[in-house]
Formats: structure tokens, C-alpha cells, sequence
């Protein structure tokens, strides 16, 4: 559906300019982000092309994933509470498959944000003003903005930085391009091993750490 737009910057992979998409409607939850129905695999890849399935039809002005205009689109504008509902991670892969890299709101369901994070989708969080400007220009004409992870500094269109704050434990998974699991358990090998151990000897999964 969408083509990732990125922008070389020095093979920075904490930089991602791109092309805005507003999805105007507030309590966006996981259902209408990927419909139960698409649930049935525990592939990454496909999904996208599911992304707000039943509400794009329904209500192609607060959706408009299928605007021509949106087409390379890989920054997406959220209203408030985005992510609602149930926990379901293919809502993250929906959204990345369909091209996108970046959120951008004012809050967002905690479950989500660490849903996302965790699969390298990036959630930044703006003031209301700042979100209701954005909405305001980008559907008066297509808006582009650049976002620095490393510096926690998005650009606006209007030429104006905005300063945000990101969990430290994801600002390095991102800035150092490393892989959650494998970061939390560098250097604790000997005690994965002694739990696996352990493990193995109760295999009814009963025994005292």
C-alpha cells in the first residue's frame, strides 16, 4: 500500500524524514488499526495491506490511507488515545508493514507504545498545540517533518525544533540499533544457562530459583 520514504542522512538510523498522513479520529483502538479477522498468523509480513480495513471504507476522510497523495507516506499523525483496546501486537505489524516508521500524538495506550518500541516503530509525543497545528496544515497541504532520535528533536514544517522524551532503554535500542531481547540479556548468559538447567531437571516447571 505505502512505500517506506525514507531519506539517506549519513546512514543515520536514528534520522527518518518522511511524509505525513493525519488519522483524524480520537480512541483509535487495535481493532479498527487490524481487524480480529487478520489475527491468524504469526507472520510480520502481509498485514499491511489490512491496516484499518473496515474504517478506510467507512470513513475514507479520518482514514485516508488510500489518497493517492498519502501513497509514500511513512510518518503518521495520531489523535489522542491511539492504540486502545485490546493488546495486540499485529496492530504494530500492520503498521510497519504498510510503510510506516514513525507516530506521532499526543498520548497513546501505554501496551501499545511498548508494543511498538519493542518492533522498532517509533511513537513520539507532542503537545495538543503542536498536534492540532500539524493536523491543521497537513490537510491543507502535504507536510513533511524530520525526526532525530538521538538528539529527541522532531523538525516541524514551520521550521521550529521540538524537544521530546523517550524511555532511556529504548532511546539505546534505537540510537544503537540493537535487538531488545539480546540487549536485555547481554551478559547474563551463565544465568540464562543455569535457569535452563534447572529447567531441564524439573521438566513440570516446579522447582525453587
Amino acid at each position: 500500500m505505502h512505500s517506506v520514504s525514507d531519506i539517506p542522512e549519513k546512514n543515520n538510523s536514528f534520522i527518518h524524514t518522511g511524509l505525513v498522513i493525519p488519522i483524524d479520529e480520537t480512541d483509535v483502538d487495535t481493532d479498527k488499526i487490524i481487524p480480529a479477522l487478520f489475527l491468524t498468523t504469526v507472520v510480520k509480513k502481509g498485514l499491511g495491506k489490512h491496516l484499518f480495513d473496515r474504517v478506510r471504507k467507512e470513513n475514507a476522510r479520518a482514514y485516508p490511507v488510500d489518497d493517492p497523495k498519502y501513497r509514500d507516506a511513512s510518518i503518521m499523525l495520531c489523535r489522542p488515545n491511539f492504540g486502545c483496546g485490546s493488546s495486540r501486537e499485529h496492530a504494530v505489524w500492520a503498521i510497519q508493514d504498510a510503510g510506516f516508521k514513525v507516530l506521532v500524538g499526543t498520548t497513546f495506550l501505554d501496551i501499545f507504545v511498548n508494543n511498538a518500541q519493542l518492533n522498532g516503530l517509533w511513537i513520539i509525543q507532542v503537545a495538543p498545540e503542536i498536534m492540532n497545528r500539524l493536523f491543521l496544515e497537513s490537510k491543507e497541504k502535504l507536510q513533511t517533518i524530520r525526526v532525530n532520535m538521538a538528539d529527541k528533536i522532531v523538525q516541524l514544517p514551520w521550521d521550529e525544533d521540538y524537544s521530546f522524551d523517550v524511555d532511556p532503554f529504548y532511546e539505546e535500542i534505537f540510537t544503537k540499533g540493537l535487538d531488545p531481547i539480546r540487549f536485555v540479556s547481554e551478559g547474563k548468559s551463565q544465568q540464562i544457562r543455569q535457569f535452563e538447567n534447572r529447567r531441564k531437571a524439573n521438566p513440570t516447571g516446579v522447582f525453587v530459583v
